[in-house]
């Protein structure tokens, strides 16, 4: 997806800085094509042919094709790769990090109602789908104009243009600047409220370099309990209750330095800011396919948005070293560790899907999914009466309905059955999620499987292509913001080990 904008609201309490932003809202309403490795290989595209424990996180109707028990396991590797090159420079830096996972693991209860009952199988199944896997490493530098400590000295200042008292600016950004001299005011005359400036408004044009490391990890496992039934052979349905568990960790670290002293008593500054976010949610999907003939299946599910309870743990430090002429000096100070609980609810999901099984010699599939984003919606007064936080909610929110619209997935996938061997291919298109945005991303998908009587095993490939438009920090004034273009490589490893008794 192209982020020609990257939404980042800060706002400040009395508790300090609020980091849930419209960019949290979309990371925790984005899924990935994960699971199985015939899934992964078929391009996700299975929710109409189903026996694949995967379809419990799409259209858990296809559990009902289900005709044994069976026990399934899937690790997998995943593989990062960023190549960032921020705007007004020529160089690229690139960055990759790999995470060994559990895409999936899974048992399936069938069973075969007795009798001549019309409901052929009823089966029951619970296991973990990973759904969003996070692990990611980005890294930037370059000389341009513009520095981070424009925006801590706009952070200094009220809505009216009145600098605030020292002991009124917040302790995560502008708090820190003011204790490590970043921002100052020159006659300590805090009467009438402060008149703040920095080393930087008197060489506005000068250029000074600076890089940022981005460090992120943590991923979205959901564990489904679902329920299936085929009948008469001709409707399967299916429904699960899915908890996913959020885990997200990022830590940035922002460099800026002046080696040709150009910045008059300038020589570096340093700011790291830590974020952890946990938390589990809660859903619903149901599905149905209808078997139109022995060839030709049509299937479709809905799922319920995602309430979402999660806790922010965050931090920040900042060191600013400076020389007025009788040596570098070096001032560092910490924020106290913030932690902020709220809910999250993701938008609802439709799905239509379409199944043509060719004979014995395999099957081609498509599937077709409608995300409307700007139903993501914030709750930060669940655990909360504060009057700022209220406000910030309504602004959050509004973000997410004017910056995000709806989105059209589609997901193309095959197999050609020779005997015991299975070969696979996929291919899927993802809409962007955002309102200014007129473009999509790609995925490519190839497997291969053996099927025995009692034992099968799968091996996949996924290839995810995106890119994004990623700003460091935010100001006022567009110009002084730097921009980092990101051209983002995602690859997942999966094998699955599937025993049918």
């Amino acid at each position: 997806m192209k982020y020609f904008s990257l939404f980042i609201i800060v706002a400040f309490s009395h508790l300090g800085l609020q980091a849930q932003t419209a960019a949290d809202a979309l990371r925790f309403s984005n899924f990935d094509v994960s699971g199985t490795a015939r899934t992964i290989g078929v391009g996700g595209a299975l929710g109409a042919l189903g026996a694949d424990y995967s379809v419990a996180s799409t259209n858990p109707a296809g559990l009902a094709m289900y005709r044994t028990s069976e026990f399934i396991v899937s690790p997998s590797m995943f593989f990062s790769s960023v190549d960032g090159r921020l705007e007004g420079t020529n160089g690229v830096e690139s960055e990759s990090k790999s995470r060994f996972n559990l895409s999936s693991i899974a048992y399936i209860i069938h069973s075969q109602p007795s009798g001549r009952s019309k409901w052929k199988t009823s089966n029951l199944a619970i296991g973990m789908n990973q759904i969003a896997n996070f692990s990611q490493t980005a890294f930037f530098s370059g000389v341009t104009t513009g520095s981070i400590n424009d925006r801590f000295l706009e952070l200094a200042y009220d809505e009216n243009g009145i600098g605030l008292l020292p002991d009124n600016l917040d302790a995560f950004e502008g708090g820190l600047a003011f204790t490590t001299g970043a921002i100052y005011d020159p006659d300590f005359d805090y009467t009438n409220g402060a008149q703040w400036v920095n080393d930087f408004q008197l060489v506005r044009d000068v250029e000074v370099y600076k890089e940022q490391l981005v460090n992120r990890v943590g991923s979205i496992n959901e564990l489904n309990f679902s329920i299936s039934g085929n009948y008469n052979e001709r409707v399967m349905i299916g429904a699960s209750v899915g908890l996913p568990f959020v885990r997200y960790e990022e830590e940035k670290i922002y460099v800026e330095e002046d080696p040709n002293d150009e910045v008059p008593a300038f020589v570096e500054a340093r700011f790291q800011e830590d974020l952890s976010t946990t938390g589990i949610g809660v859903n619903l999907k149901v599905g149905m396919i209808f078997r139109v003939n022995q060839a030709l299946r049509l299937g479709a599910a809905v799922h319920t948005p995602t309430s979402y309870t999660l806790t922010d743990n965050f931090s920040t430090n900042y060191t600013y070293i400076f020389d007025q002429g009788n040596g570098a000096e070096s001032f560092s100070d910490e924020s106290p560790s913030g932690t902020f609980e709220y809910k999250l609810k993701s938008p609802w999901r439709y799905i239509g899907s379409v199944g043509y099984i060719i004979q014995k010699r395999g099957f081609l599939s498509a599937e077709v999914e409608y995300v409307n984003y700007t139903g993501a919606n914030f709750n930060l007064t669940a655990n909360s009466s504060s009057p700022d936080d209220a406000i910030y909610e309504e602004e959050v929110n509004g973000e997410i309905e004017g910056a995000y619209t709806s989105a059209i997935n589609i997901k193309l996938g095959g197999e050609y059955a020779y005997n015991k061997f299975r070969f696979r291919a996929g291919y899927a298109i993802y809409g962007t999620p955002y309102a200014d945005v007129d473009n999509t991303d790609s995925a490519l998908s190839l497997g291969v499987g053996i099927r025995l009587n009692s034992f099968y095993t799968d091996l996949a490939f996924r290839r995810l292509m995106q890119e994004e438009n990623y700003i460091p920090y935010v100001t006022v004034d567009p110009e002084r913001q730097q921009t980092v273009n990101n051209s983002i490589g995602n690859s997942r490893v999966a094998l699955t080990f599937g025993f049918k008794f």
